[in-house]
């Protein structure tokens, strides 16, 4: 009779074990079923995320980052001045679908002073290339960083 008792407790515990499964995952941690048909490619899961785009210095009165569509979308720009004082007057943005949006800076960077700002656009934009116009000066040096 103990054998018989111990056999079927032993059955149960098993049969309990083996129909345990995972809980399965939350669907609100995919962000895609509020936006339908809204999908940020490779780069999803990244908002928030900063990319770097270059190192900049001022040799002549601009200079041209070339970005990309396969980059991502992008909802913010950042300006780092790395070295010395470099004098930002304004960023051109040009997006993937050829349209332009400038932003006025006119502000001179103490080093390690970082300036964020706002692109257009409600969930992000293709950025084709960025231009950054300032004052040329040999000693100053900017990095430029955008947003997912």
């Amino acid at each position: 009779m103990t054998r018989l008792t111990t056999i079927t407790a032993l059955l149960l515990a098993l049969s309990t074990v083996a129909t345990a499964q995972p809980y399965p995952q939350d669907r609100r941690t995919d962000e895609s079923y509020r936006h339908p048909g809204y999908d940020r490619g490779p780069y999803r899961g990244m908002e928030g995320a900063w990319k770097t785009f270059g190192t900049g210095d001022f040799n002549g009165p601009a200079q041209k980052f070339m970005v990309g569509a396969q980059e991502g979308r992008f909802t913010r720009l950042r300006l780092r001045a790395v070295q010395g004082a470099p004098v930002i007057r304004r960023i051109d943005v040009r997006y993937v679908d050829n349209s332009l949006q400038t932003i006025d800076v006119h502000r001179r960077l103490r080093r390690g002073e970082i300036v964020d700002l706002d692109l257009a656009g409600y969930r992000g934009r293709r950025i084709s290339s960025i231009t950054v116009w300032g004052r040329p000066d040999p000693y100053a040096a900017y990095d430029i960083s955008g947003q997912y």
